[in-house]
């Protein structure tokens, strides 16, 4: 049984700066499907957003 849509998000903290949403969804498909991720960065000095 699939837990449900709200309850499948992870948030992952303490990245290198180089990761990307491809580099970060490469790594997490050694565990299963991914279906959507995402690298949240402020654009105007291009750190992590918190």
């Amino acid at each position: 049984m699939w837990a449900p849509l709200h309850m499948r998000k992870i948030f992952v903290g303490g990245i290198d700066y180089t990761t990307t949403d491809e580099s970060l969804r490469e790594h997490f498909s050694n565990w299963g499907d991914v279906v959507d991720a995402v690298v949240m960065k402020d654009m105007t000095n291009n750190r992590y957003v918190m």
